[in-house]
């Protein structure tokens, strides 16, 4: 369960923007690759997809 909620984190990160985002982003990443994960993007995006800018 601890990858999901690192997934939501870097999404709201992303989401949030500017440098709160960017730190939100930071931290799940830092959570996850803790946890053995080589690219929190590709995990965040496997858990939570759609908020890679192509959905209309």
């Amino acid at each position: 369960m601890q990858g999901y909620a690192e997934a939501a984190r870097r999404r709201r990160g992303e989401i949030a923007g500017g440098a709160e985002g960017a730190a939100l982003a930071a931290r799940a990443d830092a959570a996850m690759r803790a946890q053995g994960v080589a690219r929190p993007e590709r995990f965040a995006a496997m858990f939570l997809p759609g908020f890679d800018g192509t959905a209309a």
